[in-house]
């Protein structure tokens, strides 16, 4: 799944499962699993050590910024923020991506 569209962070769950010993080096893993209507989209994560062993895990839930207010969030932004913009597909006001790879808009 993929949205191409900033989110808030309306709830955000996070389980350190033990400490990290210094200097090793870590891997960050998260995943969309879940996007109900381009209104909500679900997510999990993991932190992971090199040899494999889970750190910490995460799950959250996120709001998408309206495309009318993410322009003035790029302009935080250094360089070319253009390939952070959503493609609406035709017609829609605002496209996401369906797990099938298919973009849809949203049904506001």
């Amino acid at each position: 799944m993929n949205t191409r569209s900033f989110a808030f962070a309306a709830e955000l769950n996070v389980r350190f499962l033990r400490s990290v010993p210094p200097g090793v080096s870590l891997k960050v893993r998260a995943e969309l699993t879940a996007n109900r209507r381009g209104r909500l989209f679900l997510t999990r994560g993991d932190v992971l050590g090199p040899d494999g062993v889970v750190y910490a895990e995460a799950t959250g839930k996120f709001l998408p910024i309206p495309s009318e207010r993410q322009l003035a969030m790029l302009a935080d932004f250094v360089g070319d923020p253009s390939p952070w913009i959503a493609k609406p597909a035709a017609g829609s006001a605002l496209g996401v991506q369906d797990s099938s790879g298919v973009t849809r808009g949203s049904d506001r």
